[in-house]
């Protein structure tokens, strides 16, 4: 059975957890702000991604128990992996910058909001998003798999 590169090396495993603990820093800061006069969209929705979210992280060393010849082996698939994953986290973050306070991890909406065309938001409809998936994507390739 082949193993992940980070149950190999002391150096993978600490860029994993400075980049996971860049993430949570990134996401809380988002997560605790607050604007005044907004109104959530769909409260079911936001509590239904929440869930999906949480039950995905928790399900990534169940996916090694359960496929662990899908392992994918090497320095090289780490190094993209790591590329990627903070890529996507630095989209992500100018989304944050970009929006300033009407950037909000729980969809909500507010009379004076306006349509942004700058930033990333001047190629992207949602780089925010897109930032995420990369993360994602990143975070797969890191761990093998």
């Amino acid at each position: 059975m082949v193993t992940p590169l980070i149950q190999q090396e002391t150096w993978a495993r600490l860029v994993v957890g400075v980049s996971v603990a860049a993430f949570a820093v990134g996401e809380f800061s988002q997560v605790v702000k607050w604007r005044r006069g907004a109104s959530r969209t769909d409260v079911r929705g936001e509590v239904v991604f929440r869930v999906i979210f949480f039950a995905g992280i928790l399900m990534l060393p169940l996916a090694q128990a359960l496929a662990p010849e899908a392992v994918l082996d090497g320095a090289g698939v780490f190094v993209v992996g790591t590329v990627i994953g903070w890529l996507g986290l630095l989209l992500r973050w100018w989304s944050f910058a970009t929006l300033g306070t009407y950037f909000t991890t729980v969809v909500k909406t507010s009379p004076d909001q306006v349509v942004v065309e700058r930033g990333p938001y001047r190629i992207l409809r949602h780089p925010s998003y897109t930032g995420l998936l990369a993360a994602f994507v990143g975070c797969g390739l890191i761990l093998g798999n």
